[in-house]
C-alpha cells in the first residue's frame, strides 16, 4: 500500500497542471451543485410563504348561476374553511382598441370559519 501511494504522488507531481484543473473542476461543480440546491429550497419556501400569506384559493369554480344557500351548504363541508360567490362580467372600455375588454368582479357573499 505504501508503494501505491508513493506512485499516486510521483504521479501528481509530474502532472500538476492536469491535477489541479481535475481539483478546480470538481470544486467548481460541488460549488454549483451546493449553490442550485439552496436556491431551489428558498424558492419552494418563498412560494409556500406567499400562499400562505395571500390565502390564495386552492379551487376556483366558474358557473352561470349558483344561489347563496348552495355557499352555505358547500362552506359545511369537512376541509373548506372560505366560500366566496362573485358576479363577474365583461364591460366594454372606451380605447381605440375595440376588442379590448375589462373584466369587473362584484363579492356576493364571503364566508369563512377562520377571521382572516
Amino acid at each position: 500500500m505504501k508503494r501505491l501511494n508513493l506512485r499516486v504522488l510521483r504521479v501528481m507531481r509530474h502532472h500538476k497542471g492536469q491535477f489541479v484543473a481535475i481539483t478546480a473542476v470538481v470544486i467548481v461543480g460541488l460549488m454549483i451543485y451546493t449553490a442550485l440546491s439552496m436556491a431551489i429550497e428558498n424558492l419552494a419556501a418563498t412560494v409556500d410563504k406567499y400562499y400562505e400569506e395571500t390565502n390564495v384559493a386552492d379551487i376556483y369554480v366558474e358557473l352561470v348561476r349558483i344561489p347563496e344557500s348552495v355557499l352555505d351548504k358547500i362552506e359545511n363541508y369537512p376541509y373548506v374553511d372560505q366560500v366566496e360567490g362573485r358576479i363577474v362580467y365583461d364591460v366594454p372600455l372606451k380605447v381605440k382598441d375595440r376588442d379590448e375588454k375589462v373584466k369587473s368582479t362584484d363579492h356576493i357573499s364571503v364566508l369563512s370559519r377562520e377571521e382572516y
